[in-house]
């Protein structure tokens, strides 16, 4: 069963129309928060991802 409130990289590149290696720079950058799920898997929480958006953080990344 999924965690509440938390994304995977993968669909955090779909709604921001990114690539996933740019979200994972944000996130080596410290741009957007992440969680590690275990040793691998990084997951996005819904309101990290919604104060991306409403800031508008990243808006000169390189589209995909």
């Amino acid at each position: 069963m999924p965690a509440q409130g938390l994304v995977t990289v993968k669909a955090v590149a779909v709604r921001l129309d990114l690539t996933p290696a740019t979200i994972y720079s944000m996130i080596d950058r410290g741009i957007l928060p992440a969680v590690r799920i275990g040793t691998r898997a990084l997951r996005i929480r819904e309101r990290d991802l919604a104060r991306i958006l409403d800031e508008g953080t990243e808006a000169d990344a390189p589209r995909r």
